[in-house]
């Protein structure tokens, strides 16, 4: 084995290792998720995140990994370390592993909706009934804290739900590549396509507003022709528009517990500044032929038409075959509606309260104070 070769920090850059042995670690740094600088109030989050959320997952299934995250020269760094094992060690974890995520696998839904989903809700009406805008300054810490304490068990569950749910799809894709072959790579996916989710749903329900929008000339007049920052303004002083305005409303008190970022309390929610799906809305109403419901169906059609010559061909094939993929594709469309519940909707409700929030609500926007009642769009 190659002794590791440490990679000097450039010439223009300060090191700025927290800890001595930081500055031999592996650091790679996550641009899908934090592609921009953070602040140091999301990079708190982010640490108990990974730290006790995805750790947890770790041991939970006995991986062999544990995680560390940083801050350096204001960007998000994370290290995954295998732990330091003997070969006969890591046999056994790993075998240990693969029964529990598969135990795990096939019980995805069943968990969900009667373990982590029941639980989520119960911390979530527990903030919805918390007085944010009556309580001091050192109530407030308080619940800060409590907060906090919640949040790590929330991260907990995340990483209980997200290890055995990102598993399934690779073991069908390659399932289905061993069985049918094939050039396509992509094939195995379209059997998993046109599927319901938070995701799907959300923009469903903005496709259908923006189509409101176009049946009401002075709705439709004001999206076309208004910034996104001043529309809400311009909406509720239209007596023609402000019906679609509370329809508006409440579609963000549904689904906008969450900023264009996959992970931010610094950044303003969709409910704070709801400028991004305007900006939806107004490309919706660019595209007067586009129906994504008529496309969803399309691609559920072509799903199961795909499943149904799938089983077709598989009838040669022994029942251990057959139960296999049966077993794989079940596994791999289970995808629970709510994996970022936490992580992008209800801590940023929890600043929302105007006069005490780290955002100023855009403008015309109702000062009220809410926590997510329900859960957020996720996968």
């Amino acid at each position: 084995m190659s002794t590791p070769t440490r990679i000097p920090v450039p010439p223009y850059l300060t090191a700025e290792w927290e800890r001595p042995e930081d500055a031999d670690g592996f650091w790679t740094q996550d641009r899908m998720h934090f592609p921009d600088p953070i602040p140091q109030l999301d990079d708190s989050l982010i640490r108990i995140f990974y730290s006790i959320g995805m750790n947890h997952g770790f041991t939970f299934y006995d991986i062999p990994l544990r995680a560390s995250a940083r801050r350096f020269w204001t960007h998000h760094y994370l290290m995954l370390m295998p732990l330091q094992l003997s070969p006969d060690e890591l046999a056994a974890m790993e075998k240990r592993s693969e029964q529990t995520v598969r135990a795990s696998m096939g019980q995805l839904q069943k968990n969900w909706d009667t373990e982590w989903l029941p639980e989520i809700r119960q911390t979530i009406d527990a903030w919805e009934r918390y007085d944010l805008a009556g309580a001091t300054t050192l109530e407030l810490a308080d619940h800060l804290d409590a907060v906090l304490d919640k949040l790590k068990r929330l991260f907990a569950i995340h990483f209980e739900v997200a290890l055995p749910s990102m598993v399934p799809v690779s073991l069908f894709e390659e399932l289905y590549g061993e069985l049918f072959g094939g050039a396509d790579r992509l094939e195995p996916y379209r059997l998993l396509q046109g599927l319901d989710n938070k995701t799907v749903a959300s923009n469903l329900a903005l496709w259908r507003l923006s189509q409101k929008a176009s049946s009401i000339p002075a709705v439709r007049r004001i999206m076309e022709t208004m910034p996104a920052d001043q529309v809400v303004r311009a909406l509720d002083a239209s007596p023609e528009s402000r019906a679609f305005l509370t329809d508006f409303r409440a579609y963000l008190d549904e689904y906008g517990r969450r900023s264009d970022y996959w992970w931010s309390v610094s950044r303003p929610s969709w409910f704070e500044d709801p400028s991004a799906p305007i900006e939806m809305m107004k490309g919706y109403l660019a595209q007067p032929d586009k129906n994504p419901e008529l496309e969803m169906a399309a691609l559920a059609a072509e799903r199961e038409q795909l499943v149904a010559a799938a089983r077709e061909q598989l009838e040669m094939y022994p029942q251990a075959v057959r139960d296999q993929f049966e077993f794989l594709l079940r596994a791999a469309r289970v995808e629970p509606s709510c994996l970022r519940i936490t992580a992008t909707g209800s801590i940023s409700g929890q600043q929302a309260t105007p006069g005490k929030c780290s955002s100023k609500p855009a403008s015309g926007w109702p000062p009220r104070a809410r926590l997510p009642t329900r859960p957020m769009s996720s996968i």
